[in-house]
């Protein structure tokens, strides 16, 4: 007996798979463990271990803890992991469930903060094949039930929980550790590399255009509170699990956005992704000349440029792949975007395959970036002064050159340093080197 491929069933894998703890929110008696535990233990081979944090005292959720006295007879606090985290970090792969989390006293679920985002057991660091899934009913519903603080509710990816009747019956009639929920790589395949660099690369683009919804702040409700709203933290965790959905899966993306940042954030985000339309950052590592950069909306050519960047830093180095993207983000920047390129560049610059040299095309964009001026269509002298108009996304552009104020050594090749600084005359060095090495102007105030 196979259970449905649902949405909520998509998003609770790649959740897991991305590691963000999962809340399961259902009324008494819908079976959420029934779902979860039996799927995760044979469609995955995950063993689990089920706790019932409203049963527990704060030290049994987290830790407890034991005096100890070092030789120098100075005491101190050690805290030894309960037994249910000691056996799943020692688990090739193990899931921890924790029932009835909206009837847990709050001294318990305070002790439970770190355990669930930071995955710290007393002094154990939960390993990344350690899976955390909770499940909940409402609190109007559940026995002294509790709204969630909204420290809790905002590290949890929010769920609705759904059991499908046909899989519900199969179970009633065979057992429910007979059914054979289908398996994570049947559910959201195998991951895809520039599915993630293109997902991480749309949500800072979307940031970068409505920075108002990043952080707006703590709902007064302590109900909408007390579920999923939008925060740094928050926002992470939905590109993290975003990632680890198929390419095209619209239901599992609504249930994972709203599940993280709430209905408003996640309504605004999916508008902004279907109007971004992003090409593929291989295809433009290929093919950059064939997209028309200096008519390309700013938000659009901020999100491809950093699509490009996520997929080459999250791949294995390879020199082919290096070097086609940093010609295609050169030719981003010739195209007069070089406000938008430069903080690429400067990444990729600073993680280069060994035995890589810097093709002289991406020095001349280098320079450019060290003089902190528009690269234009490389006409400018070399004395050229900066445009007095900003570029688009002017504030990305004063950002890295900020950054790059105080010198920070990179590795370019095998005995070659760089050193990028903002208001530094042209750098001394021919167009053959490879070091680039920039001198601040007299009386501009930078450091060297």
């Amino acid at each position: 007996m196979s259970a449905h491929h649902t949405p909520m069933l998509r998003a609770l894998a790649a959740s897991i798979r991305a590691g963000v703890p999962a809340l399961l929110w259902g009324n008494p008696g819908t079976g959420k463990p029934h779902v979860s535990q039996p799927w995760l233990m044979v469609g995955s081979g995950t063993p689990r271990s089920s706790s019932a944090p409203s049963a527990s005292r704060p030290t049994s959720s987290a830790s407890a803890s034991k005096s100890t006295a070092a030789p120098a007879k100075v005491g101190h606090v050690a805290y030894a992991p309960p037994g249910w985290a000691r056996a799943a970090s020692k688990a090739d792969r193990a899931l921890v469930f924790f029932d009835e989390l909206t009837t847990a006293p709050p001294s318990v679920r305070k002790a439970m903060l770190r355990v669930l985002q930071e995955r710290v057991v007393g002094d154990l660091q939960l390993p990344d094949t350690v899976a955390i899934v909770a499940a909940a009913n409402p609190p109007e519903s559940a026995v002294d039930g509790y709204d969630l603080e909204p420290p809790m509710a905002n590290r949890l990816l929010h769920l609705e929980f759904t059991f499908p009747l046909d899989s519900w019956l199969d179970g009633f009639v065979s057992g429910f550790d007979n059914i054979i929920q289908p398996s994570m790589t049947d559910l959201i395949g195998r991951g895809d590399d520039q599915h993630r660099a293109s997902t991480r690369a749309a949500v800072a683009a979307f940031h970068k255009s409505r920075p108002d919804l990043i952080e707006p702040g703590v709902p007064d409700d302590p109900t909408k509170a007390g579920r999923a709203w939008p925060s740094r933290r928050s926002w992470d965790n939905a590109a993290r699990v975003l990632c680890e959905l198929r390419p095209g899966d619209d239901d599992g993306t609504v249930l994972v956005l709203k599940g993280t940042v709430g209905d408003g954030p996640a309504n605004e985000f999916l508008a902004f992704q279907r109007d971004l339309d992003l090409p593929d950052p291989l295809d433009v590592i290929a093919h950059p000349t064939r997209y028309d950069w200096s008519g390309m909306r700013p938000d659009k050519a901020f999100a491809t440029v950093n699509a490009v960047r996520a997929y080459v830093l999250g791949t294995t180095p390879d020199k082919t792949l290096w070097l086609g993207a940093v010609n295609a983000l050169s030719t981003v920047a010739e195209a007069g975007l070089l406000d938008i390129a430069q903080g690429a560049v400067a990444a990729l610059l600073t993680n280069m395959p060994d035995g890589v040299g810097v093709p002289r095309r991406v020095r001349r964009v280098r320079r450019a970036v060290c003089r902190h001026r528009p690269l234009g269509r490389m006409t400018e002298p070399r004395n050229g002064t900066a445009s007095a108009h900003p570029p688009p996304f002017a504030a990305e552009s004063d950002a890295v050159a900020q950054s790059l104020a105080t010198p920070q050594m990179g590795r370019l090749r095998s005995g070659a340093d760089f050193v990028l600084c903002r208001g530094a005359d042209p750098p001394s060095t021919t167009d053959d080197s490879d070091t680039l090495i920039c001198t601040p102007r007299q009386g501009s105030g930078g450091d060297a």
